[in-house]
């Protein structure tokens, strides 16, 4: 599912931090940020639905991230998630080749994933239309349809995609893959960040699961990263097409959003503590659009929404917010250099 990729900039002014020391840098150097998401798309075989593989994006990805690497003005590199298309299969092996790939940079990168590797990995339609390799309630049999490597299946154990496209799974496998090591950047490794898996607040520690989540500071400003896919943060539709969404689906998304909420809340307490300028915040959903449907699709980000909000306001000088979308990629622009932004801006 075609998203894109969101920079909240929320300038801040501010009156202990659980930030590594390691993570400042001197106010006055130059800071710039590569940024990119949605990328590589492509489509996945299938040979029973009559698909054929598209892969150039894919293809062109170590160009891509050495073009990155080569730029002597980037500092650090955000991916803002989505590391496939809606009409890729999730696999294990793809996972990982991207997750290597990105591992060559001497840079560092940090990730938020998209809702296309994990949150949307059960969509598919049917046999012509296999989505990302999911499967799809069938009233008639009472059953999901999965999408099966010879065709559509009852069986689990036939689906091309990981653990059948399960989001749930599909999560818990991208965490391995990525964020290996609670605290460290993706890439060269050498900027160090917080990292909810060990920063989390004892008072929930459920929360230490979302490892995915992380903050640093450089340049006077707070990042923060956290896990809100697109698709009204991880879809208002029912996994799969059942009747009603189940426990594990709405359990997953409250959880989630509060843990997002409380990890919100940390980077504002430690911005404020080291009064810094501003607070950056990655997301791959953009909360704010429609995507031309009405606005109960946004309903699912408003606890996200309200507490950007909230501490915003709560701030002790005069505030402003700025969000900045990055445009989705598409096949004639890959090649292009990432959207950059500077931090002096």
């Amino acid at each position: 599912m075609l998203k894109r990729g969101l920079i909240t900039l929320a300038a801040v002014g501010l009156a202990s931090s659980v930030l590594p020391a390691a993570t400042a840098s001197a106010a006055d150097s130059p800071l710039t940020l590569a940024v990119f998401g949605d990328s590589p798309y492509g489509k996945s075989a299938y040979a029973p639905g009559g698909q054929t593989a598209d892969t150039s994006q894919f293809q062109k990805v170590p160009a891509f991230i050495g073009t990155i690497d080569s730029d002597p003005t980037v500092s650090d590199v955000i991916q803002v998630g989505d590391i496939h298309s809606g009409k890729e299969f999730c696999t294990e092996d793809y996972d990982a080749s991207i997750a290597t790939v990105w591992q060559t940079l001497s840079k560092p990168l940090l990730y938020t994933p998209g809702d296309n590797e994990w949150a949307d990995c059960h969509k598919a339609s049917s046999l012509t239309s296999p989505g990302q390799g999911g499967g799809f309630y069938d009233p008639s049999l009472g059953a999901i349809r999965y999408i099966g490597a010879s065709g559509l299946s009852t069986d689990p154990a036939d689906c091309v995609s990981y653990r059948c496209g399960n989001p749930l799974d599909n999560l818990a496998k991208i965490r391995p893959d990525f964020f290996a090591q609670p605290g460290h950047a993706l890439g060269s490794g050498t900027l160090n960040v917080a990292s909810q898996a060990t920063a989390y607040d004892p008072s929930h520690p459920g929360d230490a699961q979302y490892v995915e989540n992380v903050m640093w500071a450089q340049n006077d400003i707070v990042f923060v990263t956290i896990n809100v896919p697109g698709g009204s943060n991880n879809d208002a539709d029912p996994w799969y097409k059942v009747t009603t969404a189940t426990q594990a689906q709405t359990v997953e998304r409250t959880d989630r959003a509060a843990a997002d909420v409380r990890w919100l809340d940390a980077a504002f307490a430690d911005a404020q503590a080291r009064h810094a300028k501003a607070v950056v915040i990655s997301t791959q959903a953009d909360m704010w659009d429609l995507d031309g449907k009405s606005k109960d699709h946004l309903t699912n980000y408003e606890p996200i929404i309200s507490e950007v909000a909230a501490r915003t306001r709560a701030t002790t000088r005069g505030t402003s917010t700025r969000t900045t979308t990055f445009p989705t990629s598409t096949a004639s622009s890959y090649t292009a250099a990432p959207r950059r932004w500077n931090g002096s801006s």
